[in-house]
């Protein structure tokens, strides 16, 4: 049996996108037979050299270092921990540039296709030429560009990758093909999960907030965008958003930096780090039907408004919507029958990001969970929880943050998301008490407040949600 060893390398452009949407991921083969073009630009003087961002606990056993951050004269850090044992390398570089939904969808499905120094086809040359692989994203707060290469070419692997990410261009025929696909994805029929997410969404923000649209609404905007937007947005990720570049595996700093720094050194100035800001818009009770006609099953969904990750109620929201997902995955499947089992999500970004609880369950107990939602929020707001709960809901955090460095590739994606977006405050999620939990379920989470959206029949659900007295319920075409 033959042994590779594998390293993996991730770039990746975070835009901090002003708004929703969900991931979309492409992946191809690839191969470095490129070389990296040095871009114009004052030469840079000694950088700083620090640690920061204690490790925080890996996810099972893997040897990992301390993290050792650089910061080059010119602003742009790289980030490097070491994974021993482990045959992969990961880097992803990120930047901080803020981003309408929309540009950065478009941007992201047509990234990695052609750059200022190859076209399309000299790109897959090259990148078939070393058997490499790429995918790239777009989210909410950032987009990126991985790119996966064998070890013994890690140089290369990281030349092209920030070639892709930094000098990117957008031919016109690749666009065009992008263009359809998402029209495509816009027109195609919703079913009950994502219908329930884009109404909650349009509850939750108001018309235009970044955080309004749903996936299928940046589709829709995404497919018109005029190409000389993505262009003039990545001349500004060339010239001066802040860059992030985090290398995760079987490496260390004395072996990335010496191939990271000519790359990076003669790029202009780069702007800081955008603080994270936004207060939670005000809650207010609503609730919506979205009919199904003759649908046999409901989506039963209660949204509510969370903080960014560096605020100081973060940890104890973080821990009340953990606590949730728990209770609302008891409750819609072992007692009230729900088809996939419930839970709950808290979709923090660079803002306040929608906190959703909920799941799919048959028609017939529509109230029956919805009530049991409104129930739990009322009495974690009363009382602080249990010993018991407490317990769960921290360990649940934990393997959460372990689940997102299980690879090297995620956890590169992590290292460079808590560089950008405060995520080190993941690593004292623990620290929260029951009361910090109480007040943050109070304020954000108040059960007489929470809108409500479900969707599916109506005449099956109107007389379930009437009988709550929960407010006057409106019924709505599905879309």
């Amino acid at each position: 049996m033959k042994t590779f060893r594998h390293a993996s390398l991730i770039v990746a452009t975070s835009t901090l996108v002003a708004c929703g949407g969900q991931p979309t991921l492409r992946s191809y083969d690839l191969s470095p037979r490129a070389r990296l073009q040095g871009t114009a630009g004052p030469a840079a003087t000694p950088a700083t050299t620090l640690t920061s961002f204690p490790d925080a606990a890996p996810p099972t056993k893997k040897s990992t270092s301390k993290v050792e951050t650089v910061i080059f004269a010119n602003g742009v850090q790289l980030v490097v921990q070491e994974a021993k044992g482990m045959p992969l390398v990961s880097v992803t570089v990120s930047s901080g540039i803020a981003l309408p939904p929309d540009v950065a969808e478009l941007r992201s499905e047509s990234l990695g296709s052609s750059t200022t120094q190859r076209d399309s086809n000299e790109i897959w040359t090259a990148l078939n030429y070393i058997g490499a692989r790429y995918e790239a994203n777009s989210s909410y707060s950032d987009s990126y560009l991985s790119l996966s290469v064998l070890s013994n070419i890690l140089q290369q692997g990281i030349r092209n990758a920030i070639e892709l990410s930094l000098s990117a261009t957008f031919e016109r025929d690749n666009i065009a093909k992008e263009r359809i696909a998402l029209k495509k994805t816009a027109a195609a029929d919703l079913d009950l999960d994502t219908t329930a997410h884009m109404a909650m969404r349009h509850l939750l923000y108001p018309l235009e907030h970044p955080y309004w649209f749903s996936g299928t609404d940046i589709a829709k905007r995404a497919a018109d965008v005029p190409t000389e937007r993505i262009v003039a947005m990545q001349k500004e990720v060339h010239d001066s958003a802040p860059l992030v570049i985090a290398v995760v595996g079987a490496t260390n700093m004395a072996q990335v930096r010496p191939i990271v720094e000519p790359l990076v050194s003669k790029l202009p100035k780069r702007a800081a780090l955008p603080a994270l800001v936004g207060d939670a818009p005000p809650l207010k009770r609503s609730v919506v039907v979205i009919d199904k006609k003759d649908s046999t099953q409901a989506y039963v969904l209660v949204g509510g408004v969370g903080v960014h990750g560096n605020h100081a109620d973060y940890p104890g929201l973080r821990m009340a919507v953990s606590h949730m997902s728990e209770r609302a995955r008891f409750h819609m499947r072992l007692e009230h029958g729900a088809s996939y089992g419930g839970g709950a999500t808290f979709g923090w970004y660079r803002g306040p990001g929608p906190i959703f609880i909920g799941g799919q369950v048959e028609v017939s107990s529509v109230g029956e969970n919805v009530q049991s939602i409104l129930t739990e929020l009322n009495a974690m707001t009363k009382a602080p929880l249990g010993e018991g709960d407490a317990s769960n809901a921290s360990e649940r955090l934990r393997e959460e943050t372990a689940y997102l460095r299980t690879t090297n590739l995620s956890n590169s994606q992590w290292l460079a998301s808590l560089t950008i977006l405060g995520r080190h405050i993941d690593d004292k999620l623990a620290t929260a008490s029951a009361e910090d939990v109480r007040r943050a379920a109070a304020t954000y989470l108040p059960a007489d407040r929470v809108p409500i959206v479900v969707v599916g029949d109506q005449e099956k659900i109107l007389p379930q949600l009437r009988a709550l007295k929960i407010g006057d319920v409106k019924v709505e075409t599905a879309p």
